[in-house]
């Protein structure tokens, strides 16, 4: 009984072991910052203690598109992809604090805040804006423009909440509890009240399919989102589908 005992001791701190050093390091698990290797320009964002940066082509043009990256994202090289399918738009890619040239440590918070901020600032220049957040980009994308008007969201690869695909993959742990940054997206559809579509990878590896589900079962019935499911294509690859680059806006925005 006495080894019984300590046997149950030891798993129990192991345990307590692991959680305390997920929950120490969990941004660094969420969080993979990588340089920008475009060339484009960019632009400051206004922020509080960091120094924001955002990359930007068309800056003249009426209509702007902004848009939000996954965690490790270069959004520099997918602003010169977007500049290309869709030249008659200013294009601003938001660098998370910490990557790229932006400065600072990536918090929910912050890159929520200092997105709100690029749309504040985009559309006092440009008559209309439309939003597209991918993967991580996503969730922020949905807090960022809760409550705004915008012309148009996009979430491709989205998820209803972090903490839930955290909890799938760490099933063993609590994360629920240790969870800092949680981008609850289910939370925020109901404050959004611009036109919503969804792309979808159908073999999405790493965004679990419910989790896409759970986002769209959140919506009222009477502001359902479009979906849009890219067929055969991964989380990493769907931006390589033929359809992809058409689909991030609606029809009659089309080049």
């Amino acid at each position: 009984m006495r080894v019984l005992l300590v046997f149950l001791l030891v798993l129990a701190a192991g345990y307590v072991a692991l959680c305390t050093f997920f929950y120490v390091q969990q941004r660094t698990m969420l969080y993979f910052p990588v340089p920008a290797a475009g060339e484009l320009n960019t632009v400051g964002v206004p922020a509080i203690g960091a120094e924001v940066r955002a990359s930007v082509a068309h800056a003249d043009a009426a209509s702007a598109i902004v848009y939000f990256g996954g965690n490790a994202e270069d959004v520099s090289l997918s602003a010169e992809e977007l500049a290309a399918s869709y030249p008659d738009h200013a294009i601003y890619a938001l660098h998370y604090r910490g990557y790229g040239p932006s400065r600072g440590q990536p918090t929910e918070a912050d890159l929520v805040a200092d997105a709100s901020a690029l749309l504040t600032q985009v559309a006092e220049r440009h008559a209309t804006v439309h939003v597209i957040g991918r993967s991580l980009g996503s969730g922020v994308a949905v807090q960022a423009v809760a409550g705004r008007d915008v012309a148009s969201l996009t979430l491709v690869t989205p998820f209803a909440s972090i903490v839930g695909v955290g909890q799938s993959a760490y099933w063993f742990m609590p994360v629920s509890l240790l969870a800092k940054d949680r981008y609850e997206s289910d939370r925020h559809v109901g404050q959004l009240r611009v036109p919503v579509r969804l792309l979808i990878a159908e073999r999405d590896e790493v965004i679990p399919r419910w989790s896409s589900e759970a986002l769209i079962a959140a919506f009222a019935s009477e502001q359902a989102p479009e979906v849009f499911v890219i067929a055969g294509r991964g989380h990493n690859d769907v931006q390589r589908d033929a359809e992809y680059w058409s689909l991030l806006l609606p029809a009659e925005v089309q080049p």
